[in-house]
């Protein structure tokens, strides 16, 4: 570039020399013609050399500010990998001389179905050592909205295993978001006042689909009837589209006073006790269902998730998660690794060995060393099930005006339009 500017240079004061020797015994016009155009010549050559310098400095302003070099990222990293393992093992001793007591979760993950929930759950749980969940029940204990709250915190209790005064008990189960028990936010308010809640939601027309292929595993497995007769997805949203469709209206819709419409919020909640079949659809009305809640948790204890983003960067969402719950960030975004069979991160812990250069993994090491979630999770987000672009369509088409009264009640802006 700076030889090229040098021609450029030259170019322009040749241009001026010429101009210099032009014979004022040539006709006027001649001359007025010739000195013209080497003005121009020569003004463009000035400007294209100002042009070169502006760009050759903003050059090298960019390579001056490029950020940290390769050997300080690494030793950053190193400094970090062993504050890591030194906090591991403070937690380790901390618990051997404190086995802790039976109590009541801190951590509650309120749903949404077939939006990530057990994913989320599974990363922290098995990764994070301060994360205690009841297992016997796979995380679900079910017990708000059910006669087992008649058994008062006694029982709740005794579904978490023993915690410390650094461990979080922790469960999800995600119909408490859409159950048809009215009380339920006030019932987890009063019985686990100090508890955090973690919502997950998701593209609405993706979580219909997926919510209707578990519900035909579960046919298959369990002969549950929910949606036998609809042997494809097409069929069920033809026939469940108009019905959800004429339940709104007739209740009188208005998204511009959603919060205040009560008759609407009330239908959509009692469609598990009267058409629970509907409720593939209805579940994805976030905007509805998520005004009971924010009568009584806010963003200090409420954690909204979007589980598409979950899916796509999953390591930096698990680190949002740890600083909402107070706790060590002890996994990393370098700790979430995608699996090139599924397309889905799975753990893999990042240690010092992966900062070695000359450390190379094979494909069949990386698959060894990733810890993943079961077979039956992302049915229809790996590709492995197909609805038809048109229903998909139809479904967006359905959801868009919720979707942009739920952006704007969140405050914030999601994919799925």
């Amino acid at each position: 570039m700076c030889a090229y500017l040098h021609i450029v240079h030259l170019f322009a004061i040749a241009g001026l020399t010429v101009s210099e020797r032009v014979s004022f015994k040539g006709a006027m016009f001649r001359e007025h013609v010739y000195v013209k155009i080497i003005f121009i010549v020569s003004v463009l050559s000035i400007s294209l050399s100002v042009i070169l310098l502006k760009r050759i400095r903003n050059h090298h302003e960019v390579i001056s500010n490029t950020g940290p070099t390769d050997s300080s990222t690494i030793k950053s990293l190193k400094n970090k990998l062993k504050e890591r393992e030194t906090t591991i093992k403070e937690i380790a001793e901390f618990k051997q001389n404190n086995p802790g007591v039976k109590q009541l979760p801190k951590v509650i993950g309120i749903g949404v179905k077939k939006c990530g929930t057990g994913g989320v759950i599974s990363f922290l749980a098995n990764h994070h050592p301060l994360i205690k969940v009841p297992w016997q029940v796979q995380t679900e204990t079910f017990f708000f909205g059910s006669s087992r709250t008649k058994g008062g915190p006694d029982a709740y209790r005794a579904f978490f295993p023993p915690t410390n005064s650094m461990e979080l008990g922790m469960e999800k189960t995600p119909i408490y978001f859409v159950h048809s028990d009215l009380d339920i936010p006030s019932a987890i308010k009063n019985m686990v006042p100090e508890a955090k809640l973690l919502l997950i939601v998701c593209d609405p027309t993706k979580r219909s689909f997926s919510d209707y292929t578990h519900e035909r595993v579960r046919l298959d497995l369990y002969n549950d009837q929910l949606i036998a007769k609809y042997n494809t997805f097409e069929d069920y949203v033809n026939e469940y589209l108009p019905k959800v469709r004429l339940l709104l209206q007739k209740s009188q819709n208005n998204l511009t006073s959603y919060q205040d419409d009560l008759k609407t919020q009330n239908m959509l909640i009692k469609l598990r006790s009267t058409d629970l079949a509907a409720t593939l659809i209805s579940t994805g009305l976030y905007i509805y269902h998520i005004q009971r809640w924010k009568k009584l948790y806010n963003e200090s204890n409420l954690l909204v998730i979007d589980g598409e983003n979950f899916r796509e960067d999953t390591g930096a969402v698990i680190e949002n998660i740890q600083d909402f719950l107070g706790i060590p960030k002890l996994l990393w975004k370098e700790d979430s690794v995608k699996n090139p069979d599924t397309g889905f991160y799975c753990f893999r812990k990042f240690t010092e060995k992966h900062l070695n250069e000359s450390y190379v993994e094979t494909e069949d090491e990386l698959k060894t060393s990733l810890k993943c979630l079961g077979k039956s999770k992302g049915r229809t987000r790996n590709g492995a099930k197909h609805a038809s672009p048109e229903t998909l369509e139809r479904l967006k088409q359905f959801y868009k005006p919720y979707n942009e009264a739920f952006y704007r009640e969140m405050g914030q802006t999601y994919k799925w339009l």
